[in-house]
């Protein structure tokens, strides 16, 4: 077997081998490269640089399965992935999710045993290659950057060209160089440490965790309480890894614990239902949203997944693995069943039930009684359920689509924030907080402002008008009042004859050196009007 040393002396020739061997991964790495050295001019998100591992595998998924005429036509996906790719956190996440379990499937079906090897397989050859990878590059950015440093000038040119080069390796060199180290057939040469890892350090620890599971549902039934939410995503968590190493002792025969792992599916049933009453109960209390929707389908599969244990002889990890794709796929890519469309209306129904009396004609008020909900403490966290609700679906629903439902409001007017989640961007600022209760007088009506813009000395606040032109409703001198040394409601709260705004926190920014634009920064502000 070639040692790591020896592979990145042949790495030069090992690269021009991988091209021709993988020519439509070899242009799609190039043609990555070259987009970002245009994108200054031609600016692409986030999320496309993030789809190429997608694209890249399953372009080599493409070219193992010996599927000529996808193979070729895999490499124009990126077309359509620049086009209409959106800021979209989970459809990147899952799409990398299939990724990885497109690499770990295999090309054709495999037992366990088979599945196991090919697993460890390619973990093995992928720490290699990012071993050689980052190798390369270190030694690339040491020679040219030393040039650049030796005979040119200016810091931001050799900034970029190091750049440059992280992103050459990352788009053509390493992945040329993970396409041919995969593709060599398995070996045991060198694997032992993960046998050792799985016997020795991750199979007495969910021993352990199992412990301190069953103890904590003993608990729960002699209490005869529900559990608290996150034990759903404990249990997911204890599960997943035990069916893990429980696919790799398949493959290495470790009989350490064997006694545990032989009645896996019997231990896992408590531990279920354990995980169906902790999912149950984070639902019914705050409705579906995307992660919750994620979570629901995690707690089915897992389910599905140790009573599948149970038949052995006509079951193994490899469906598993391809319903766990399907479901993803159709949680996240399919209009109307996908985890975002089910997450907006399970909130909509649940906003909806919770308080449709101070909804008027089905949208939100341009403005509630602050004053009730400080007296009543019920009414209060119904008002901050509805905030919840508002957010997620201002969040998450198309702006148009929200407007015409609710109203077109920048801030939901149902809770006022009182520090709990507070914000500090410079840790050496003077922090003014919030910390006594503001008298409002005659200043009853929360009102909510579509914007309040920072100026260099003061802050207005203001409501768009239908001509979308700031109407300034109040003038706030925050800046001459910390030149005054005022403090506590002297600095926090201003009003004009019509309006009242309270800031909950200010931060100062006047040491030296700081650019006096923006030598203070506000926390949360509740604007309130008298009312009528």
């Amino acid at each position: 077997m070639e040692t790591v040393s020896g592979r990145i002396r042949s790495f030069p020739r090992q690269l021009v081998r991988s091209a021709a061997s993988f020519p439509v991964e070899a242009l799609l790495g190039v043609t990555f490269f070259v987009l970002y050295l245009l994108d200054e001019k031609y600016h692409a998100s986030d999320v496309f640089w993030l789809s190429f591992f997608p694209l890249y595998v399953l372009t080599f998924t493409l070219q193992r399965l010996n599927w000529k005429i996808p193979y070729v036509l895999s490499y124009f996906l990126w077309i359509p992935v620049r086009l209409l790719c959106k800021e979209s956190g989970w459809a990147i996440g899952i799409a990398w999710l299939l990724a990885v379990i497109l690499l770990l499937l295999g090309n054709k079906k495999l037992e366990d045993d088979a599945l196991a090897e090919h697993d460890v397989h390619v973990v093995r050859q992928t720490f290699i290659a990012f071993l050689i990878g980052g190798t390369l590059l270190m030694v690339l950015e040491a020679v040219f950057g030393s040039i650049l440093y030796l005979f040119t000038s200016g810091r931001n040119s050799i900034d970029k060209m190091l750049a440059d080069i992280a992103v050459f390796v990352a788009f053509i060199l390493f992945p040329l160089l993970c396409c041919t180290l995969l593709s060599e057939k398995p070996s045991s040469d060198n694997s032992r440490i993960i046998g050792i890892l799985t016997d020795k350090v991750l199979a007495p620890a969910l021993v352990l965790y199992a412990m301190i599971l069953y103890v904590y549902a003993a608990i729960i039934l002699i209490h005869w309480e529900l559990p608290v939410g996150g034990v759903a995503y404990m249990v997911l968590s204890f599960l997943a890894v035990a069916l893990a190493v429980y696919l790799l002792r398949t493959h290495f025969g470790e009989r350490n614990f064997a006694w545990f792992f032989d009645h896996l599916s019997l231990i896992c049933l408590p531990l279920l239902v354990l995980l169906w009453i902790g999912s149950l109960r984070r639902l019914s209390d705050y409705g579906l949203t995307t992660s919750r929707v994620y979570l629901l389908a995690l707690v089915v599969l897992m389910t599905l997944f140790v009573l599948m244990l149970f038949r052995k002889r006509t079951w193994n990890f490899q469906p598993m693995a391809l319903i766990l794709a399907c479901v993803a796929v159709l949680l996240t890519y399919i209009p109307g069943i996908s985890a975002k469309d089910l997450g907006i209306r399970s909130q909509q129904r649940r906003l909806e039930r919770i308080l449709p009396e101070v909804l008027v004609d089905g949208k939100f008020p341009v403005s509630v009684n602050w004053t009730e909900a400080e007296e009543d403490p019920a009414v209060e966290a119904l008002w901050k359920q509805v905030a919840e609700g508002w957010d997620y679906l201002k969040t998450n629903m198309p702006p148009d689509a929200f407007e015409e439902r609710y109203g077109s409001y920048g801030k939901c007017p149902f809770v006022l924030l009182r520090g709990e989640k507070l914000y500090h961007p410079n840790k050496d600022g003077i922090e003014h907080n919030l910390t006594e209760k503001v008298d409002l007088g005659d200043f009853t009506m929360l009102v909510p402002p579509e914007e309040y813009i920072q100026k260099e000395d003061s802050v207005r606040v203001y409501f768009l008008s239908k001509k979308q032109q700031p109407d300034t409703l109040l003038q706030c001198p925050i800046l001459d009042r910390l030149n005054a040394e005022a403090s506590g409601q002297q600095l926090l709260v201003y009003e004009n004859e019509s309006y009242k705004a309270v800031f909950y926190w200010i931060i100062d920014y006047r040491g030296p050196g700081d650019n006096p634009v923006k030598n203070f920064i506000t926390g949360e502000e509740a604007l309130f009007r008298k009312a009528e």
